[in-house]
């Protein structure tokens, strides 16, 4: 998922699935055309409860991608931390 502390901090990770170790997750990512993806921490209450991630062929992530994925993380967030 990246960095962990840079996520509790919410900052985005952008992973190339190349560097990552072989396995058949990657395997499969690779297999499905995601070369690059990011991952989105979800923050609820100051707390890093998980993590949203997409990603695709290209190393570039259009800002509208990006915020859309932010406010899902958000929401998706939220609605764990009430689940609890």
């Amino acid at each position: 998922m990246g960095d962990l502390e840079a996520l509790k901090r919410g900052e985005a990770q952008v992973i190339d699935t190349r560097s990552l170790p072989q396995g058949p997750e990657v395997d499969g990512l690779l297999a499905s055309g995601v070369h690059y993806y990011m991952v989105m921490p979800m923050i609820a209450r100051g707390a890093l409860v998980g993590a949203l991630s997409f990603g695709g062929p290209e190393k570039s992530f259009p800002d509208e991608k990006v915020s859309i994925a932010r406010e899902v993380a958000m929401q998706v967030a939220i609605a764990i931390s009430q689940a609890r």
